[in-house]
């Protein structure tokens, strides 16, 4: 995961479930990576003992000020009997992408002092959009449709064309760093009998990415109704 910068604003959220004989802990930690490479800081954040009943308990833990990368780890243990733990549901809150940060609880590092005469730097942002490329239907794109497509844009895709991988975009990330990823989906079409349909949804990431790391891309168009009438839906 990205690098935690909010102190006492960033939470990770999550559902979890405990119930039977023997059931055990869960713990919740974070491993942080430090120097020299491969070793982890890591750190309790959460735990719960015992049968918690056959139901669904929230949790919201805050995560510590970490300055390098880092992963999140769930740890269960159970004994003897018949018992289960699971998760579900796992999002971090909105402040762990700086948004809506308390003023006082932001980290801002030490800079040194610079001359008056000096301009502060602006940093860039540079945004990568993928999308169709226009291609309508379940088959996926070509090459040259998106090469028609992202003309003129940083967008620089290749479309894969193997057997089972055809109209999959294929994305080489430019340059390291940190990518935020902003995924939107589209609703689906009218089921039998025109009874009710899936809903759009968005969904919001971010990544620590390599530069000439590959990123397979499948973009899906909307859903279509699954019969060409009302009538001969129907019919079934």
């Amino acid at each position: 995961m990205c690098i935690q910068r909010f102190y006492n604003s960033c939470q990770v959220r999550f559902f979890f479930h405990k119930f039977g004989n023997g059931v055990g802990e869960l713990r919740l930690y974070s491993l942080e990576s430090v120097q020299p490479p491969y070793n982890n800081k890591e750190v309790e954040l959460w735990r719960s003992y015992g049968n918690k009943g056959d139901t669904w308990w929230k949790a919201a833990v805050n995560l510590p000020n970490m300055t390098k990368s880092y992963q999140l780890q769930f740890v269960a243990r159970r004994g003897v009997g018949n018992s289960d733990i699971a998760i579900d549901d796992i999002t971090l809150s909105r402040e762990c992408f700086g948004i809506g940060v308390p003023e006082n609880e932001s980290i801002i590092p030490d800079e040194p002092s610079k001359p008056n005469d000096e301009k502060p730097q602006v940093a860039q942002v540079k945004k990568y959009l993928v999308n169709t490329c226009g291609a309508v239907g379940r088959v996926g794109p070509n090459e040259n449709q998106c090469s028609i497509a992202y003309q003129n844009t940083t967008t620089k895709i290749s479309v894969m064309t193997e057997p089972t991988l055809e109209g999959i975009q294929k994305w080489i990330i430019p340059e390291s760093g940190l990518y935020t990823v902003f995924v939107k989906g589209a609703g689906g079409g009218p089921g039998v009998e025109n009874r009710g349909r899936s809903l759009g949804a968005s969904l919001r990431a971010t990544f620590d990415w390599e530069e000439g790391e590959a990123i397979y891309i499948l973009v899906g168009q909307k859903g279509i109704d699954a019969c060409g009438t009302v009538s001969a839906c129907d019919s079934f």
